[in-house]
């Protein structure tokens, strides 16, 4: 049943499903299910399986991420956004899952954000530095995505000259003819588009989001629905155009916001125009990545940089935060320290802590705030298990307790007879999946 809701656009109920109250991940069925989806080419159905399922008790949260890693390596951004959801998540992944995110990162020439000196790609050891992405593959990147409105017009003009209502009324112009046509109940997905991206040429975004937010499964839709925000957004139409992505089905929203911020940050004025309006809520906005950091340029960029602390400097918390993640992840205790002390945020700026020497460097800077102690050595944790020992050992003198050690940490160690507190982590790992299972049965 989650296969066909899943198959059919039926997101809340494939959701219900795999909430179901002591459910047990059967890896067989999973393995068949995601076969499926990738020989149907159902990417839609494969990210939805994978996020709907990280609940369900024993599940293979890296099986999985690496069967959708497998199927979109060809596409460098998107498997950096994956990234992005496995720390998300907690997931602390593995030597093949981070190897084949470091492969598809470097076949894209996009930099990797974690240390590779483990991984063995191809024969060969390859670093961050090896992988940095090249200037020509950002200018064309920025290029393609300044186009993307005139690639939208272009298909429109495009329409192949088809015996039906809606290439007649295209033809002629015939806005209402358009209306009419997308109304009929012979109007298929392909036609829809179609009427939709001339509705969008002829700037009638009010009547194109009405008819998108009205039909009955979104995906076939999601093309041109972006093509609408960001036709309202270089229209100046911000505010409306974050109302219709308001009112999109919550995947597609996140998928919206990334691809507006993907493209602003190829914009210095842009960028600076998207973070100054936000607010703490909009942390799509400012909570940046590595590689989204990396094309603001900042140490280039020193107008945006004025402009940005400037703002930082009146309290403004999405400016101070992507200030401080980026020194943060840089190794920058100077500018770290100046942006923590305008504005607190552990959860949001300590950011990039991927080894022991940045962990120590850190919670040094900050005077060793349990917070950031806390969040910067799960972070060190998820990215350097080899150090993962070594890690313990230096936030736990200093007042970690192992209570505030991610689940996937305490099961690694609790079976490490080295590890001297072992037992104790074996313990908290059954409190955890106790309170898990009560909390599953009580809904």
């Amino acid at each position: 049943l989650t296969q066909t809701f899943l198959q059919q656009g039926r997101r809340a109920q494939a959701k219900r499903m795999l909430e179901t109250p002591g459910l047990m991940y059967n890896h067989r069925a999973v393995t068949a299910m995601l076969k499926i989806f990738v020989q149907n080419n159902q990417l839609d159905c494969l990210e939805d399986m994978v996020r709907l399922s990280k609940n369900i008790f024993g599940c293979d949260r890296d099986y999985m991420y690496l069967t959708w890693v497998d199927y979109v390596k060809k596409d460098a951004e998107k498997v950096n956004e994956i990234w992005m959801e496995i720390q998300e998540e907690g997931h602390a992944p593995s030597v093949s899952l981070k190897a084949a995110i470091a492969k598809a990162l470097r076949k894209g020439q996009m930099a990797i954000p974690f240390d590779t000196s483990d991984l063995d790609l191809d024969g060969q050891r390859v670093t961050e530095k090896s992988a940095k992405q090249k200037s020509s593959s950002t200018d064309d990147a920025a290029k393609k995505s300044e186009n993307e409105s005139a690639a939208t017009d272009a298909a429109a003009e495009k329409i192949e000259s088809k015996s039906n209502p809606m290439a007649t009324a295209i033809a002629a112009g015939n806005t209402q003819g358009v209306l009419e046509a997308i109304q009929q109940s012979k109007s298929t997905p392909d036609a829809m588009r179609d009427g939709i991206r001339y509705l969008i040429k002829h700037k009638e975004y009010a009547k194109a989001s009405e008819i998108i937010l009205a039909a009955e499964e979104f995906r076939p839709l999601r093309k041109p629905a972006m093509a609408l925000v960001f036709s309202m957004r270089d229209n100046g139409q911000e505010s409306e155009a974050d109302e219709f992505i308001a009112k999109m089905p919550l995947t597609y929203r996140k998928d919206a916001r990334y691809d507006i911020l993907k493209k602003a940050v190829n914009n210095p004025e842009s960028y600076y125009k998207l973070i100054s309006t936000a607010t703490a809520e909009d942390k799509s906005r400012y909570m940046l990545n590595g590689t989204f950091i990396d094309k603001l340029k900042l140490d280039q960029n020193t107008e945006l940089k004025g402009k940005l602390e400037e703002l930082a400097s009146t309290g403004h918390l999405p400016s101070c935060v992507l200030l401080g993640r980026a020194a943060c992840r840089a190794g920058d205790a100077d500018a770290l320290v100046k942006y923590w002390n305008l504005n607190k945020q552990p959860k949001e700026m300590i950011y990039g802590v991927n080894n022991l020497e940045k962990l120590r460097l850190v919670v040094t800077s900050l005077n060793e705030d349990p917070s950031v102690i806390e969040r910067a050595t799960n972070e060190a944790l998820a990215h350097s298990q080899e150090e993962t020992l070594a890690i313990l050992e230096y936030s736990t003198k200093l007042g970690l307790d192992l209570d505030n050690v991610n689940t996937a940490t305490l099961k690694r160690v609790a079976n490490m007879k080295e590890y001297s507190r072992s037992a104790e982590a074996g313990k908290i790992v059954e409190q955890r999946s106790a309170l898990k299972d009560k909390s599953e049965s009580a809904s």
